[in-house]
């Protein structure tokens, strides 16, 4: 696939998939065995199979992703009328989901299914107890409220109780928005003449956002490595990958912000160079899984909490036994998402075209309205 193509990069959108199922992981793991995350010999972390659990590196990865793809159109074509629509679209194509996630979490609160704070007091689990992590006020749950807090979400702080999940959805938004504009500008402006200076106010903006709100500096780090894989198409050795792969890998199984960014930035620098990750990604499955990874991060905290509480809870009744309840309700919970995610694949289906198509047409009026 060409770098100018508009298609979709189906191998990334399937690492993103792959990191959905991290978070899933790293969340099972603090719902039924918290322990296991603690540091070795106590627990997995700074061992290999950290690395599969590891939700902070999933994050950074996925604002990373969304930073490296988001900028892509921009770059391409930098245009005011594409940012100004770009940064138009964006909450409304993550508010009709997240809303409709936001909902479910309250029904579950407001129906007393609370099969969660059971299961956490057999797996001690605070994270659990907490309605996986929700931190919930003293309030009382109404669907006005839970209307409000779909919008309230992408904009005031530490307001997701009804579904602790989506924490990440401020930053996304926010996030969003700065690379739409940082895309516009290094397409507009950036050249072969400037390209120092732009590196050096790169750098500097970087250092910023680290220090300031780190949640941002992904979005950067990704429309950076964008705007290289487009402008600087450079061949790297395939010993050379590996070395960086096998680096990231060892920086994903250590609990740290730092390390955590700097291996979800060098695992997506490994897949866009090469050959052999796209075609094993590229695939019907890829795309199915690439499909599916958004809707399951939605929903996923809340099978936890239901579903996968109850058949913990159930399996310790039958068989005294930890370690099997944990696999039961890892199971269930993974069979649950995936059905509970595939409304959320069709609304998508539905969504994003719909969303398109309005854009499209406001676009029209707008250019009609200028030359009546």
């Amino acid at each position: 696939m060409g770098k100018n193509s508009t298609q979709r990069l189906i191998y990334l959108e399937a690492a993103r998939g792959l990191a959905s199922i991290m978070v899933i992981f790293h969340h099972l793991s603090l719902a039924f065995v918290p322990d296991v995350l603690e540091r070795f010999p106590g627990g997995i972390e700074r061992t290999p199979v950290f690395a599969l659990v590891n939700g902070g590196v999933a994050v950074k990865f996925f604002f990373i992703l969304s930073g490296f793809v988001l900028s892509l159109g921009l770059m391409r074509q930098p245009s005011v009328d594409l940012l100004v629509t770009a940064s138009v679209k964006r909450l409304p194509r993550l508010a009709l989901p997240a809303g409709l996630s936001i909902l479910a979490g309250f029904f579950i609160l407001a129906s007393g299914l609370n099969f969660y704070s059971e299961a956490a007091g057999l797996s001690h689990s605070t994270w659990l107890a907490g309605f996986a992590g929700a931190n919930i006020p003293q309030v009382h749950f109404t669907w006005l409220s839970a209307i409000k807090q779909s919008i309230a979400v992408f904009i005031v702080p530490d307001n997701f109780y009804y579904n602790s999940n989506l924490w990440t959805m401020r930053p996304e938004f926010l996030g969003s928005l700065l690379t739409f504009v940082v895309a516009y500008a290094a397409g507009r402006w950036i050249n072969r003449s400037n390209i120092v200076y732009a590196a050096l106010m790169a750098l500097i903006g970087c250092g910023i956002l680290f220090v300031s709100t780190e949640n941002l500096l992904p979005f950067v780090l990704g429309a950076i490595l964008a705007y290289a894989w487009l402008n600087y198409p450079i061949k790297v050795p395939s010993a050379y990958l590996a070395v960086m792969a096998v680096l990231s890998f060892g920086l994903m199984c250590i609990t740290n912000s730092l390390a955590n960014l700097v291996a979800a930035a060098l695992l997506l620098f490994v897949l866009t160079q090469s050959g052999l990750a796209e075609r094993i990604l590229s695939t019907r499955a890829g795309y199915w899984l690439g499909k599916f990874s958004f809707p399951i991060y939605l929903v996923h905290a809340l099978i936890i909490c239901t579903i996968g509480s109850f058949f913990y809870i159930f399996s310790f009744n039958v068989w005294h036994s930890a370690w099997i309840s944990v696999v039961v309700a890892a199971l269930m919970t993974f069979v649950a998402t995936f059905i509970a995610a595939i409304p959320f694949v069709m609304l998508d289906d539905w969504w994003v075209p719909t969303l398109n198509g309005l854009m499209k047409r406001g676009r029209t009026l707008q250019l009609k309205s200028r030359r009546a």
